[in-house]
């Protein structure tokens, strides 16, 4: 089989099959919302969602990964067979595709994606498109006690609302992607609650009063459980904000079903404030996460930043520096980064540094040995821990 190698930050990383032939059509260019290509592409491949095992489908703007990776985690530890599909990926496409604590291996994509390739061709199926549609057809071939599905953006349209019979959970909505979900909050809560069909509960996580009610108007007769203050207290001294609001939520999910979980086991993903020597790594990435992110400081700090173009980094950065951080903005290797020459801030605190290396550099002598917050981008965090941790 040939074999295709990328490079990046000096390090050959193997590309798939799969990669190589979307690379001139990425993930963001070549979204066209609809269900209907996916829908023809599984019904002719006799998909049976059944074989799925019990369904957890999460949307929301912010918290989706964590939530997942958390409830993924748990079931785990309960002996279960477990299916997990999450995006993006930092490194490898295949960090997406997940059974049992393995990563599917490069091979086997490559050849699920060969063996599926003229369905792909066929329907002309977009990256996400085809990519959700190895990955249900791979679970469903290991038939799992249970899927946990994440979804890439919105809810409506995304490719994996195919699926009906579920457990739908939604984290906290905020306003994001506004180019392709609408600029209000409620016609982005309006793409997110449409993954609930009809279903029997709702999982909802912190979410202000108008989406519960945007929620009980449009499915009137479901069940919706929601945290309340009293368990966000319970987790609140285990876990940073925002995150213990999302494992509240996890947590209520896995007393629906009965399970057992020791908070002490329970680990957040990578880039999900986690901690290396003096620096914090958040994939915070919109108005509202970054806003959640800093409530976590009591003090002003360092704060290393980048992000992909699409967002509203002007706001965002705005923000960061009107709260007296520090703040060093600089470009990921990303084709979608957002490009330096373009922020038009000006501020005593703001250093706009092009170089990422020179960035950090100059991060590490303006923090005088104290934390370092890297957020903006999970893709971005991992390019600087990856830096971080070759010196």
């Amino acid at each position: 089989m040939e074999k295709h190698y990328i490079q990046i930050v000096g390090v050959f990383w193997l590309i798939t099959a799969f990669e190589k032939f979307f690379q001139n059509i990425s993930e963001y260019k070549s979204i066209d919302l609809t269900l209907n290509r996916i829908n023809f592409a599984l019904r002719d491949l006799g998909f049976n969602e059944k074989k799925l095992g019990t369904i957890i489908h999460i949307a929301g703007t912010n918290g989706k990964g964590t939530t997942a990776h958390t409830l993924y985690q748990i079931l785990i530890n309960n002996g279960y067979n477990v299916a997990l599909y999450t995006s993006p990926h930092l490194k490898n496409i295949t960090e997406r595709i997940i059974y049992n604590s393995k990563q599917i291996d490069i091979d086997t994509f490559n050849n699920y994606f060969y063996d599926l390739l003229s369905f792909i061709k066929k329907y002309n199926l977009t990256y996400f498109e085809a990519l959700t549609l190895i990955a249900l057809i791979y679970f469903s071939e290991l038939s799992p006690d249970f899927s946990i599905i994440e979804t890439g953006m919105g809810g409506k349209f995304d490719a994996t609302n195919i699926l009906n019979n579920k457990i739908p959970v939604i984290t906290t909505i905020a306003l994001d992607h506004e180019q392709f979900l609408g600029s209000r909050l409620e016609d982005i809560a309006n793409e997110k609650i449409a993954i609930i069909k009809n279903n029997e509960k709702v999982f909802l996580g912190h979410n202000n009063s108008k989406i519960l009610d945007l929620i009980k108007n449009n499915f009137p007769t479901i069940d919706i459980i929601t945290p309340d203050e009293n368990t966000y207290n319970l987790y609140k001294k285990y876990f940073p904000n925002p995150y213990y609001k999302n494992i509240s939520l996890v947590c209520l999910i896995v007393n629906y079903l009965n399970l057992k979980y020791d908070i002490s086991s329970i680990s957040l993903p990578n880039c999900r404030f986690e901690k290396y020597k003096n620096f914090i790594f958040d994939g915070a990435h919109n108005f509202n996460g970054i806003v959640e992110l800093l409530k976590n400081f009591k003090e002003k700090i360092t704060i290393l930043y980048s992000c992909t173009k699409d967002r509203n980094f002007t706001k965002i950065i705005n923000y960061m520096v009107n709260k007296k951080n520090i703040v060093i903005v600089t470009e990921m290797n990303n084709e979608r980064t957002l490009v330096i020459n373009e922020v038009r801030i000006e501020h005593k605190n703001l250093f706009k540094i092009k170089n990422k290396k020179d960035a950090l550099r100059k991060a590490i002598e303006l923090s005088k040995n104290n934390d370092i917050l890297v957020c903006g981008s999970l893709f971005f965090c991992q390019e600087i821990k990856d830096i971080v941790k070759e010196v």
